[in-house]
């Protein structure tokens, strides 16, 4: 069905109901895109923090404790 079979069918309300919900879906899930890269950002720094953390102060020589049930 095209646009115009639509227009012919609905009326052009109906039509500009449906690429409004259309704009509004795309504009909302380009607005995201901005606080999605931030959480990445977020995530990877506090990956880096506690991997730095985690070697300093694991002793030499010594692993962590893998927890129960965790593969060796």
């Amino acid at each position: 069905m095209s646009a115009f079979d639509v227009l012919d069918q609905y009326g052009p309300a109906k039509l500009l109901g449906f690429l409004l919900a259309v704009t509004a879906f795309l504009t909302l899930h380009l607005a995201r895109l901005p606080l999605v890269a931030i959480a990445w950002l977020l995530h990877q720094a506090m990956r880096g923090i506690d991997h730095q953390l985690t070697t300093r102060l694991t002793p030499a020589g010594h692993s962590r404790p893998h927890p129960a049930g965790a593969p060796t």
